[in-house]
C-alpha cells in the first residue's frame, strides 16, 4: 500500500493573510490606509512569511499604481524594512519591481497638493524609495529600467527636497543615489540640469563645504588616509588652510558669493546664526595666500552681499554667547581690510556700517562688564596667533580710510582693560596681544 504525503494545513498566519488579500482587492484604495499605516507589509510579508509575491500580483499591483499619498511615507518605510528578506531566493524589492515594473517608483512621486509630497520627504518615504530603487541598480543585477515616467515626478519632488533643510549626511546620502542615477539614465541628468535643479544642487554643496567645521576636515584623514597621507604630519591649522584653499581653487569667489544667498530673511538668519563665522574665518583664510584677495576686491557682487548679510549680522548681534565676540572681531577684521584697500568701498559703505559698529561695540562693552568676558583669552581660543597679530598691527598702521575701525577697537580694549583685576591685567600686558596699543 502506497503512502500519501499529506500537506499540511495552512498556518493561521497565512490564512489571515489570504483573508486580508482577498478583501482589499475589493476595497478602494483609500480604504487600506489604516492597513498600511497598521505595517501590513511587514505582517504579511515580513519575518518567515512564505507567501508568494508573484502569486500576490494582483494586489501588489493595485497598491502600487494608487498607493494612497497620506500613508506613502509608512508604505516605503515598511517595503524598505524588507528589502534584505529572502523570499523565494530573491530580493524582496528585487521580486516587488518584477511584479509592479517602474510603476512601483513613479506613481509614489506622483502627488496632488505639494504639502503631500513635502510631508512624504520630512517623514522618509522619499529617501526609502530611492534606497530600494538603488537596489535594482546594482551593478550585474540590473534590470531592464525603463525612466521615462519616473523623471518627471522624480525631478518634481527633489526639487522640493532641495528647499528644505538638508544634513550633510542626508546631501551625500542623494550625491550617491544621483550618481547611480544619471549612470544609468543621462536623459535624467539633462532635464535635471535644464530644469535648474543642478545650479539648486550645487548651491547646496557650496553651503555645506563653507559650513563645515575644521575640526571635522581634519577628522576625515582618519576615514581618507588614501586621499592625502600627508595630512598625518600637519596641524589642524594647516589642514584647515590646505582645506579651505583646495575648495576655493574649484569654486573662487562664487563659493563665497553663493554661500551668502538665501531663499528668504528666516534662512539667512538660521544659516548666518549658525555659520557666518565659519565663513569669515575661510574668508580670512584664503586671503592670506597671495593673489587672493585682489580677486574679491574688485568682485562687485561680493562686496555686495557681504556688507548686505554683514549689516543683518550686526544688527541682530546681542552677545548672548562668547561665540559673537569672534564673529564681531572678525567681521571688524575683514570689513577693515576692504576699507582699508579701496576708498571707494569706504565711501559707499562706511556712512551705514559706522552707526552699527558703533552700536554694537557698545552692546559688546556691556557684555564684558556683565558677564566679566576676558575678550583676549575668548579670542586666543578661537583665533590664530598669527590673526590677532595681524590685527594688531592693521589697526595700528592703516590710513584714514578705517580710522573709524581702528578707534573703536581701541576704545574697546582700552575700556576692557580698565575693567580687568589685577591678575589679568598682567596677563594682559605679557601677551603682546592687542593691549598694548
Amino acid at each position: 500500500m502506497e503512502s500519501k504525503v499529506v500537506p499540511l494545513p495552512p498556518s493561521t498566519r497565512e490564512t489571515i493573510s489570504s483573508f486580508i488579500i482577498k478583501r482589499c482587492i475589493e476595497f478602494p484604495t483609500e480604504k487600506l490606509v489604516l492597513l498600511i499605516n497598521s505595517e501590513l507589509f511587514k505582517t504579511i510579508y515580513g519575518f518567515k512569511s512564505s507567501r508568494s509575491l508573484v502569486q500576490d500580483c494582483t494586489f501588489l499591483r493595485k497598491l502600487s499604481h494608487s498607493p494612497p499619498e497620506e500613508c506613502r511615507s509608512t508604505l516605503w518605510s515598511n517595503v524598505w524594512a524588507l528589502k534584505s528578506s529572502n523570499i523565494e531566493e530573491k530580493n524582496f524589492v528585487r521580486t516587488l519591481f518584477s511584479v509592479c515594473g517602474m510603476d512601483l517608483f513613479a506613481l509614489s512621486l506622483k502627488f496632488t497638493r505639494s504639502d503631500m509630497a513635502t510631508g512624504f520627504i520630512a517623514c522618509n518615504g522619499f529617501d526609502r524609495l530611492l534606497e530600494c530603487l538603488c537596489t535594482i541598480l546594482e551593478p550585474n543585477r540590473m534590470e531592464h529600467v525603463n525612466f521615462e515616467t519616473f523623471r518627471e515626478p522624480f525631478l518634481n519632488v527633489f526639487k522640493l527636497w532641495l528647499n528644505l533643510p538638508i544634513s550633510t549626511q542626508n546631501f551625500l546620502a542623494k550625491t550617491s543615489v544621483l550618481l547611480k542615477l544619471f549612470a544609468h539614465d543621462k536623459q535624467l541628468y539633462l532635464e535635471f540640469k535644464n530644469q535648474g535643479a543642478e545650479e539648486a544642487f550645487e548651491r547646496i554643496i557650496l553651503k555645506i563645504v563653507m559650513a563645515s567645521r575644521p575640526q571635522n576636515i581634519y577628522s576625515l584623514k582618519h576615514r581618507f588616509d588614501i586621499w592625502h597621507r600627508d595630512w598625518e604630519f600637519q596641524s589642524k591649522e594647516e589642514i584647515s588652510n590646505q582645506y579651505t584653499n583646495e575648495m576655493f581653487q574649484i569654486w573662487g569667489v562664487d563659493w563665497f558669493i553663493v554661500s551668502l544667498r538665501f531663499r528668504d530673511d528666516e534662512e539667512k538668519h538660521k544659516w548666518c546664526l549658525r555659520y557666518f563665522g565659519r565663513y569669515l574665518d575661510k574668508l580670512l583664510r584664503v586671503w592670506k595666500t597671495q593673489g587672493n584677495f585682489v580677486k574679491f576686491l574688485t568682485s562687485a557682487d561680493f562686496i555686495k552681499i557681504l556688507m548686505d548679510v554683514g549689516k543683518s549680522n550686526l544688527e541682530q548681534m546681542s552677545f548672548q554667547v562668547e561665540w559673537d565676540i569672534s564673529i564681531y572681531f572678525r567681521l571688524s577684521f575683514v570689513v577693515m581690510c576692504l576699507f582699508n584697500a579701496d576708498s571707494n568701498i569706504y565711501d559707499e559703505y562706511h556712512p551705514s556700517l559706522s552707526h552699527l559698529f558703533e552700536n554694537t561695540l557698545n552692546q559688546l562693552i556691556h557684555g564684558i562688564q556683565a558677564k566679566n568676558w576676558n575678550v583676549l583669552e575668548i579670542l586666543k581660543e578661537s583665533e590664530t596667533g598669527s590673526r590677532l597679530k595681524e590685527f594688531e598691527l592693521k589697526s595700528l598702521t592703516v590710513p584714514i580710510a578705517s580710522k573709524l575701525l581702528k578707534c573703536l577697537h581701541v576704545r574697546l580694549i582700552n575700556r576692557y582693560c580698565c575693567s580687568m583685576n589685577r591678575r589679568s591685567r598682567r596677563s594682559c600686558e605679557t601677551s603682546g596681544n592687542l593691549c598694548h596699543y
